[in-house]
């Protein structure tokens, strides 16, 4: 491998990577986050940003085409991808990774299936390309750091294009000087504002990030070239993007570390920013353990890191759903009514009711200082600190450092939950779950696609 251009080191592995290389583990963690985003993709078709999507393109949805849109449409693979996109991340219920703090697989997956269904592609090529696009989107992740976005860039916006990009060339087999153009290409179109957080753009952007990678993949495949060296050189994409002193070295560990394993991926049980999750699992432990009646609550306290308050301090008082998703006080009022916080639950109807606006208005929360220390931003970047106190003055506290990793089992049931949401068919979900079994032949079996075309 080359020592100098970094991108072209990702491209040569990029091509390089065949199943073999990757473990059952790794296969396993892959085949998780496809059933667990085919499920919110599912689920995203019930939200009204998706309607009126659908509604604006369909002069250009064609029976005739080859990818399946969410609500049973056809459309050419950047539509496809675009509508896909933003379904999979309107309701904010995919899934996030730590290196770097983003949403990888709801703007990948969306470039991957309609590429896939373009090409007949086999589930191995699927979960190779997925797999490829996680990597290389979540090694920069790790190499940009917290601080990309604490300086105020949405990682997503920044990185996912990329692996959009990666997976892309992947799947049409582009070679490794074409892999890098498209990689090069990819990082020169990078960047987008954390203002996003809590707006309609967030979910829209992450199915224009989808529509562009497959774009640039494209343009690559014609050998259009971007610029050599554009992650190290001066005003590339760390001198821009990166606040502090990249670690260039963490670049050559891709294949050697698996960001899939760790730091991992976070699935979320609760369809609310990442930045909520550990709140949102605490306040509805403490209900439950406690068997707490929300009538006999005086006050909650409620201490968070730095890192909770960037995503999470504009939205105390929300106006609309979509805010109620980021919005401490309506998340720790919703698990104290009713333990639990599910689609459902995400309503105007919901934010105005007495017993909801009630509990909010006993919620109160501050950064914690101590949260932002080496200790706990390596290990619990989100904690969350919750102290209640009910009306006879006694207290109840806990602490979560992050949230809990869902089991297989509690995959398949958000799975069948998204499913049941969206009305689509039972009997093609409960196929759609041997996507996780061990005894399939990925090689020839073709049932993500058949998932994906029947579900969507």
């Amino acid at each position: 491998m080359s020592k100098q251009d970094h991108i072209k080191n990702i491209a040569e592995w990029v091509v390089g990577l065949k199943t073999d290389h990757v473990s059952r583990d790794v296969i396993h963690i892959a085949k998780r986050i496809l059933l667990d985003t085919i499920g919110v993709v599912c689920a995203g078709k019930k939200h009204q940003i998706t309607g009126r999507l659908l509604q604006a393109l369909s002069q250009k949805l064609d029976g005739r085409a080859a990818c399946t849109v969410v609500g049973g449409s056809k459309a050419n693979s950047q539509d496809a991808s675009l509508i896909n996109g933003t379904a999979a991340h309107v309701w904010d219920y995919d899934d996030v990774s730590y290196a770097g703090i983003l949403h990888g697989s709801a703007v990948i997956l969306p470039a991957v299936f309609a590429i896939a269904e373009e090409k007949g592609a086999s589930d191995e090529k699927i979960l190779l390309s997925l797999i490829a696009a996680s990597e290389v989107t979540y090694l920069l992740g790790e190499v940009s750091g917290y601080g990309h976005y604490e300086a105020g860039w949405w990682s997503t916006g920044t990185l996912a294009t990329i692996g959009a990009t990666v997976g892309t060339a992947k799947l049409l087999g582009l070679n490794e000087q074409q892999t890098a153009n498209a990689i090069s290409l990819a990082v020169c179109r990078a960047g987008i504002p954390r203002a996003v957080v809590g707006t309609s753009a967030k979910p829209l952007l992450c199915g224009h990030s989808a529509k562009v990678g497959i774009e640039l993949a494209f343009f690559a495949s014609l050998d259009i070239q971007g610029p050599a060296n554009i992650l190290e050189r001066k005003n590339g994409f760390f001198d821009l993007f990166k606040p502090d002193q990249p670690r260039l070295e963490i670049l050559s560990t891709l294949g050697v570390k698996w960001r899939l394993q760790e730091p991992g991926i976070l699935t979320k049980r609760y369809p609310v920013c990442s930045a909520a999750l550990a709140g949102a699992e605490q306040i509805c432990q403490l209900k439950h353990k406690h068997k707490l009646k929300y009538k006999d609550i005086n006050f909650v306290y409620v201490e968070v890191s730095e890192l909770v308050a960037l995503s999470l301090g504009s939205f105390d008082d929300p106006q609309t759903a979509r805010e109620c998703q980021f919005s401490i006080p309506f998340i720790t009022a919703c698990g104290l009514y009713y333990g639990d916080l599910k689609l459902e639950h995400l309503t105007l109807e919901t934010l105005k009711k007495n017993e909801i606006r009630t509990l909010m208005a006993k919620v109160s929360w501050s950064v914690n200082p101590e949260f932002s220390k080496k200790e706990f931003s390596t290990n619990a970047p989100e904690c969350y600190s919750i102290c209640v106190t009910m009306s006879d003055g006694y207290e109840l506290s806990g602490f979560l450092g992050i949230a809990s990793e869902m089991t297989d089992s509690q995959i398949v049931d958000k799975f069948f939950s998204c499913v049941k949401f969206s009305n689509a068919n039972f009997e093609h979900a409960e196929k759609a779950v041997q996507i996780l079994s061990e005894k399939r032949n990925i090689k020839q079996n073709h049932s993500i696609l058949n998932t994906v075309q029947n579900l969507f």
